[in-house]
């Protein structure tokens, strides 16, 4: 019991004082005492650089040690990005932890074959568990004793809502997204790890690069976050497309808003590489795609009718055997690239016409 003496001394802040009720009470927690800023005066401290789930150029989306996320509509594809990131690390020896509280492991397996790892490294590096109880703290010292062990590179949470809903979280409530946040999500990630949120997207018309929910979610994120859409849903055995933008990006290497990345998933790819993370500059110009060869043959046929084309008559003409969908998107890609242009004929029918060849800059 302390004496009340001590106790009205150390209310003055007085430095002999605090320090002997820190020792009586068992010692001040560590992230309460001062921070050398040396190496930041110095100038010796590098500014973080995303270091995983990396793109086709080398650049990558996600910051070790820190909290990411990826969100986006259900159904969209968004848990794929998670794939490609497994399947990267994993094929350049890493490891990967994997909490799962939405899909069950047969599916989750198939999906990382089709990415192309092979049955051993999945069964060596991905360390895939199934809660069906809540996280709490003897759980995750268990959690940290692992990652410690293992030497995770990743771990993925998929999906946060069904997270929410076993903890009995409502995630339109700070007070219960917060906490939880601050003590699992950003504990498991200063072992070490990248962690990889999955969530779902906000249908807030007024934010659509946010998360569904609190604000916490945001606020959480020490890393980065991404939006993802679908420009060509995912569909097995068809060619896919989904958009990657930046939500938030806490260290500034990618701007709010700015599309970082597609992600290209190809029906006709070689066995093993179906999925492929290419920059924005080369998401739709990847020589491959089949949105950019069908682009070219509508500028083609613009360029070569004798009289003005609409949309559906231009992709009516496109002989490459791909998706309608892929079709449109290639129309709507000639548009955005200045390629071909829309003008508006008889009855308000949107024709297009020709501008300049796909691949060459306006001048």
């Amino acid at each position: 019991m302390l004496s009340p003496d001590l106790y009205e001394k150390a209310s003055t802040f007085d430095a002999e004082y605090v320090t002997s009720l820190s020792d009586l009470l068992g010692g001040v927690d560590e992230s309460w005492r001062p921070i050398d800023l040396a190496s930041v005066l110095s100038g010796t401290l590098d500014q973080p650089k995303p270091e995983l789930l990396v793109r086709t150029d080398g650049r990558c989306l996600l910051y070790r040690g820190t909290v990411n996320g990826v969100h986006g509509d259900s159904g969209v594809g968004k848990s794929w990005l998670a794939v490609r990131a497994i399947a990267d690390i994993v094929s350049t020896g890493g490891r990967v932890l994997v909490l799962d509280f939405e899909d069950v492991a047969p599916s989750f397996v198939a999906r990382l074959l089709f990415a192309g790892l092979s049955v051993d490294q999945i069964a060596q590096r991905v360390d895939y568990r199934r809660p069906s109880t809540p996280l709490d703290p003897l759980t995750l010292s268990m959690l940290l004793e692992d990652i410690k062990a293992r030497e995770y590179d990743l771990v993925v949470v998929d999906s946060l809502g069904e997270v929410f809903g076993l903890h009995g979280i409502n995630e339109d409530k700070d007070a219960e997204v917060g906490p939880w946040l601050r003590r699992y999500a950003r504990a498991i990630a200063e072992a070490g790890p990248a962690v990889f949120l999955v969530d779902h997207a906000t249908k807030a018309a007024d934010n659509p690069l946010h998360p569904s929910g609190s604000k916490r979610k945001r606020a959480a994120i020490g890393g980065a976050s991404y939006l993802v859409e679908a420009v060509t849903p995912f569909v097995k055995g068809t060619d896919g497309r989904l958009k990657v933008t930046c939500a938030k990006d806490r260290h500034g290497n990618y701007r709010r808003s700015e599309v970082v990345a597609y992600l290209v998933m190809s029906a006709a790819a070689t066995p093993g590489s179906p999925l492929t993370l290419v920059a924005p500059e080369d998401g739709n110009d990847a020589p491959a795609h089949p949105v950019v060869m069908a682009a070219r043959q509508v500028v083609e046929v613009v360029r070569t009718s004798p009289v003005a084309l609409s949309k559906t008559a231009a992709r009516k003409l496109v002989t490459l055997r791909t998706s309608t969908d892929n079709k449109r998107a290639a129309i709507d890609y000639a548009l955005d690239k200045g390629a071909v242009r829309s003008q508006t004929g008889y009855r308000n029918a949107q024709l297009l016409i020709y501008v300049h060849p796909l691949d060459e800059a306006p001048t």
